[in-house]
C-alpha cells in the first residue's frame, strides 16, 4: 500500500465537494439497505406471531435461496459494476447498455434453470441439508413450499442487482431508492392483505396449499410471507426495468430471443426432472440421506441434460458464448511435453 502511494498523511485542506458528492451518492444507497432490512424485520415480526416455528422455516428457505441469488445475480452486478462506471465516464452510451444487455442474458441464462430445478427438486434439496435431528417432516415441507415459492424471484434479483448497480455506475442513485421504496410498502402491505385473505377465503387458502402440496400441514399460513416476498422482489424488479429503459434505452427486444430459448430448455429441465424423479424413487431408498441425495442429484443432471439438448437444437447464443469459454481456457492450460527438438 505503501508503495502504491497509499500511505495515511495529514493534509491541510480538506476537499469538501467531493465528501459531499460521496455523501449525496451514498446516503440513498443507505437508505435502500434499511428498507430491506425493514421489509426482513417486518416479516420475522409477522412469523413470530404465526405457528411455532415459522421464523426458523422463512430463514432457512431464504438462506437457501440465496446460494444460487449470490453466486450468479450478485456476482454478474459485482463484475459489471467497474466496467459500466469506466463507460460512463467516458460517455460509451452504446457500450454501457451492451454490457448491462450481455449480463443481463447471462442472468437469465442461468436462473431460469436454476429457479426451475429449484421448485422441482426442492424437497430433496431441503431434505439433503436440513432433514436431519429435530427437523420435522412438517417443517420440511413448509420449508420446501417456502423455498420453491423464494425460487421464483432468483431471476427477478439477479436482474434487480444488475440495474441498481448500471443507476449507480451512472452516478444515478434516486430513482433505484424510489423503486424500492414503492416495493418495501407493497411487501409490507401485503404481509397483511394476504394473511387476512387467506384466513378468510377457502378457495385462496386451499388453492395455495394444494399447489404446494401442504394442504394438511399446520402453521401453512406462514407460506404467505415468501409469496408477498417474491412479488415485492419482481414488481422491484419491472419497475426498474422500466425506468433503465426510460433513462437509457430499450434492452428488452434485445433480451426476448434468450427469454425465449432459456423458458423452453427449463419447461424440458422440469419435466425430465419431475419424470426421473419418479423413476429414482424406487431405484434408491429414499428414507436415507444417500438415497434422497442420489435421485435429486441424478433426476437433476437428466434435466440439465434435456436442457442442453434443447439449447443446443435452437442454436442458444449463450451457450455457444460459455462452450467457446470454457474450450479456451482450458486450451490455455499448459501442455506437459517434451521440448520440441527432442521428440523424434
Amino acid at each position: 500500500m505503501i508503495r502504491a502511494g497509499f500511505c495515511p498523511s495529514f493534509v491541510s485542506k480538506i476537499n469538501g465537494d467531493e465528501i459531499k458528492n460521496i455523501v449525496k451518492l451514498s446516503f440513498p444507497r443507505a437508505l435502500g439497505l434499511t428498507l430491506n432490512q425493514l421489509v426482513l424485520t417486518v416479516i420475522t415480526a409477522v412469523a413470530s406471531v404465526l405457528g411455532a416455528g415459522s421464523i426458523a422455516v422463512f430463514n432457512l428457505a431464504i438462506n437457501l435461496q440465496t446460494i444460487p441469488l449470490t453466486v450468479i445475480g450478485m456476482s454478474y452486478g459485482i463484475a459489471a459494476f467497474p466496467t459500466l462506471a469506466r463507460l460512463h465516464l467516458k460517455n460509451e452510451k452504446e457500450k454501457f447498455i451492451e454490457n448491462v444487455l450481455v449480463a443481463g442474458r447471462h442472468i437469465i441464462f442461468w436462473s431460469f434453470p436454476v429457479t426451475v430445478l429449484f421448485i422441482v427438486l426442492r424437497a430433496q434439496i431441503v431434505r439433503t441439508v436440513l432433514g436431519a435431528g429435530a427437523f420435522t417432516w412438517a417443517d420440511t415441507r413448509l420449508t420446501a413450499a417456502s423455498l420453491a415459492l423464494l425460487s421464483l424471484a432468483i431471476a427477478g434479483q439477479g436482474l434487480m442487482f444488475l440495474l441498481v448497480r448500471a443507476y449507480y455506475a451512472a452516478g444515478r442513485t434516486k430513482t433505484p431508492l424510489l423503486i424500492n421504496f414503492l416495493s418495501s410498502f407493497f411487501t409490507i402491505a401485503g404481509v397483511f392483505s394476504f394473511l387476512r385473505i387467506f384466513n378468510a377465503q377457502s378457495g385462496f387458502r386451499e388453492f395455495l396449499t394444494g399447489i404446494l402440496k401442504v394442504k394438511e400441514v399446520a402453521g401453512a399460513e406462514m407460506l404467505i410471507l415468501p409469496l408477498i416476498f417474491s412479488v415485492g422482489t419482481i414488481i422491484n424488479a419491472l419497475l426498474l426495468w422500466v425506468y433503465f429503459q426510460k433513462d437509457f434505452g430499450k434492452i428488452f427486444f434485445r433480451l426476448k430471443k434468450t427469454a425465449a430459448d432459456i423458458s423452453l430448455a427449463s419447461l424440458a429441465i422440469g419435466i425430465v426432472a419431475y419424470v426421473f424423479l419418479a423413476i429414482f424413487s424406487d431405484v434408491f431408498d429414499i428414507r436415507t440421506f444417500v438415497g434422497i441425495f442420489s435421485q435429486g442429484f441424478l433426476a437433476g443432471l437428466c434435466g440439465i441434460a434435456a436442457g442442453i439438448f434443447v439449447l443446443k437444437i435452437l442454436k442458444n447464443k449463450e451457450l455457444e458464448e460459455i462452450t467457446f469459454s470454457l474450450k479456451r481456457r482450458i486450451g490455455r492450460l499448459p501442455i506437459v511435453a517434451r521440448e520440441p527438438e527432442k521428440l523424434p
